[in-house]
């Protein structure tokens, strides 16, 4: 509605609400379709009808025994906006079945590489390494296209370019 994409603020989801941040993130059926989720998975997100502003403060202050929780909330909240982009677009190929499964192993899956990056940090035996980055050439008959670009602010000054290269690097 705020964003001309609805000529209503109801729900496009469970037509119950206005779209807000509590509404869309923990309010609505497909939000707490999730949280319930992960209540079946032993992920327990405290859900008393607080002022949104005040639950998310809390959630991510880290005011609970899992040190993790702040991360767990934070991936929670954009898992939900990510699904429900999708299905308000019509994209829900994506959106598992078992969104408490889902979200379990991606708070594993993060935490564990948070985890690896903070240990490599803090490596007192820690030596910084070359690797040798060079171009691929693509199959005969084929060309590659590599682009890239860069902005300054937003909005702002911005650019981009590209290299079209066949398999002999023309």
């Amino acid at each position: 509605f705020r964003r001309k994409l609805s000529s209503t603020p109801q729900c496009d989801i469970c037509c119950e609400g206005v779209e807000d941040l509590d509404h869309l993130l923990r309010q609505c059926l497909g939000a707490k379709e999730v949280w319930q989720s992960l209540q079946r998975k032993g992920i327990y997100c405290q859900f008393v009808q607080e002022d949104f502003k005040d639950w998310l403060q809390k959630n991510l202050a880290g005011m609970r025994e899992d040190s993790n929780w702040p991360a767990k909330v934070a991936i929670t909240l954009w898992f939900i906006w990510k699904w429900r982009c999708a299905a308000c677009f019509g994209s829900t190929e994506n959106i598992p079945m078992e969104k408490g499964l889902f979200l379990y192993d991606k708070f594993q899956e993060i935490l564990q590489a948070l985890e690896s990056d903070e240990q490599l940090r803090d490596s007192p035996n820690r030596e910084p390494t070359e690797q040798l980055v060079r171009w691929e050439p693509p199959d005969e008959g084929w060309s590659v296209l590599h682009t890239d670009g860069a902005a300054k602010g937003c909005p702002g000054p911005a650019g981009a370019g590209g290299v079209i290269r066949g398999a002999q690097g023309d």
